[in-house]
């Protein structure tokens, strides 16, 4: 190598150095920019890992096959199809390095790629921890940033974030192809199965187009591995702003755990070549999948979901959808895992009622927490169900043809001399504002309503027997009843109990509030069941004077009971903690 030559790289080095620790409070090995790969041919022909080069400086190599790669990243001879198609070559990142896309280069000057689209870069495929062909492993991970501009990486194939630990950052850009997050699948040439793959999307803007038209596989899979192999992958995404238009989103392959976090940013579902054709937000997309989680929300910020012909499908005993905020699927809503509206403390719905129907593959077992929930002040909105006059049964949260009810906090209701009119329910988290105050362990409540009149209603609801064995009460459980909420008490209306099915049947003359749950008999219990008043100091489940004398022993001190709002000392705000509960009295 000449000497100018030398001195060429080592300044290329240098100034890939200095870019990299601006851009990332992280120092990586070496960073890559996607620009003109025109500009230099850097000859190294056997080295495929060459330092701190600028994505468009590549250098041909050859792997075990003779067949002609390009250096990390590598891009190389661009190929035109018979039909006039254009095609790039295979972007690889690993070995712990950092590719850069950007709109513009160091001077300002935007970027134009081998075949003169101004910012469009169009590429076969990007592969994140690539695996050296012929058996041997990887020498590391790969990092892939987008950052903030106008432009559009246009993939033939994929995005593939395979071996080892991966990290995707979108702060702008449009992506468009299919796009694998964790994905493993076996070495072909090779005995050597890949394993222990971690990869992370983290997208704050920008937008990602994905679509899986052109095969079986979906658009956008979080968790993917080959099937027939025993591999393992954790993948991650993170949305926190930005859009995704696909047709298809699917969370954990075989061996592999899929999360998706939503806490910010729009997704639209639509098909693109019939735009009524159905799509889908698959939550376990194999039966073997580890764990495959949808979160919607946090506690300050949700996504918006929309997709006027989107199904949900949620595996049996894999899949969760968890946290707030409204679903606009027009679609079936298949639950056979576990949906839990959580309000992260303040009162929220998390809300399907746009969709058409609900429906329930497979059936939940007793002893298995397949069904829906309502925790931390959440709210459960189901779609609603059409009522036909007469004497008619329905199921909410089971497919309507279902005889029995097995998915927990499921309801089966059947109306007496009803009117046609409109069914709509609720699965309510205990505690919420629009609850009646109570002092009992209760499992469930479910606000069910109707549009129009009834003689009477008989309600079977499957009761949480889980939650009840986690309150140490399993051995109540022929105690438990079911109440209904009238004027302003509650009122026993249990027919029935089957403990071996967990369900428990009652009677009314309407419809309205419903609570399965165990009435305390003593104090003890209402301590025991975590429904003693904060400012009960005794305790005796009597606010008063006993109480204001233990906070008044302890003001401005060294806190032992009476710090009601955990502060770390005992003043006025503890007092209006226990003026709010003054002479109040839940005794049974």
């Amino acid at each position: 190598m000449s000497h100018k030559l030398f001195l060429k790289v080592i300044i290329i080095g240098l100034v890939i150095m200095a870019n990299a620790n601006c851009l990332f409070a992280y120092d990586p090995q070496r960073s890559y920019f996607f620009e003109d790969w025109r500009t230099y041919n850097l000859e190294d022909p056997c080295d495929p890992l060459n330092n701190d080069w600028f994505y468009d400086r590549t250098t041909p190599w050859c792997d075990v096959y003779g067949m002609p790669w390009y250096s990390i990243p590598r891009w190389g001879v661009l190929k035109t199809d018979p039909d006039g198609t254009v095609w790039g070559d295979t972007v690889f990142v690993d070995d712990d390095r950092c590719c850069i896309i950007r709109e513009k280069d160091d001077s300002n000057t935007p970027v134009i790629n081998a075949i003169g689209h101004g910012a469009d870069i169009y590429i076969l495929q990007i592969i994140l921890g690539y695996f050296n062909v012929g058996g041997e492993p990887g020498e590391g991970g790969g990092i892939l940033y987008l950052q903030p501009g106008n432009y559009t990486v246009r993939l033939m194939g994929e995005l593939n974030a395979e071996e080892h630990i991966n990290n995707v950052w979108q702060y702008g850009g449009n992506i468009m192809g299919q796009i694998r997050i964790g994905s493993k699948q076996p070495e072909y040439g090779g005995p050597f199965i890949h394993d222990n793959a971690d990869a992370k999307y983290d997208m704050y803007a920008g937008t990602l187009t994905t679509t899986c038209n052109r095969e079986i596989n979906a658009g956008l899979v979080v968790g993917n591995s080959s099937p027939g192999a025993d591999l393992r992958c954790d993948a991650e995404f993170n949305m926190r702003g930005g859009s995704i238009l696909t047709n298809q989103i699917a969370l954990a392959n075989q061996d592999c755990n899929g999360v998706f976090n939503m806490n910010g940013g729009t997704i639209t579902f639509q098909d693109f070549i019939t735009p009524t054709e159905p799509t889908d937000l698959k939550i376990g997309y194999d039966y073997r999948a580890k764990e495959a989680t949808f979160n919607l929300g946090d506690v300050n910020t949700t996504g918006t979901l929309i997709g006027p012909y989107t199904n949900i499908t949620l595996t049996s005993n894999v899949g969760i959808f968890n946290g707030w905020g409204t679903v606009a699927f027009g679609g079936t809503l298949s639950n056979s895992g576990i949906i839990d509206a959580n309000g992260y403390g303040i009162e929220r719905d998390l809300d399907f009622s746009s969709m058409s129907s609900v429906l329930e593959p497979n059936d939940n077992v007793v002893g298995k927490a397949n069904g829906w929930y309502a925790v931390n002040k959440g709210r459960l909105v189901l779609p609603s169900i059409a009522v036909t006059a007469g004497t008619n049964t329905y199921n909410w949260g089971e497919a309507a043809a279902d005889t029995d009810i097995d998915m927990i906090n499921s309801a089966r209701i059947t109306f007496n001399s009803s009117l046609a009119g409109t069914l709509t329910g609720n699965l309510l988290c205990d505690g919420r504002s629009d609850l009646p105050v109570n002092n009992y362990l209760v499992l469930g409540v479910w606000n069910f309503q109707n549009t129009t009149s009834v003689s009477s209603v008989q309600i079977k609801v499957r009761y949480d027997e889980l939650l009840l064995a986690k309150s140490g009460f399993a051995a109540r459980e022929a105690n438990l009843k079911i109440y209904q909420y009238q004027t302003d008490h509650l009122v026993d209306i249990t027919t029935s109990i089957d403990t071996t099915k967990k369900q428990i049947s009652g009677s009314a003359s309407s419809l309205g509030i419903f609570m399965v749950g165990i009435a305390p008999t003593t104090c003890a219990e209402v301590y025991a069941f975590g429904k003693a008043y904060l400012g009960d100091l005794v305790p005796d489940c009597l606010v008063n004077l006993k109480d204001l004398s233990i906070l008044a022993s302890e003001w401005l001190g060294t806190p032992i009971q009476a710090d009601l709002n955990n502060s770390s000392t005992v003043d006025v705000r503890d007092l209006g903690i226990m003026v709010q509960d003054w002479l109040k009295n839940n005794n049974p």
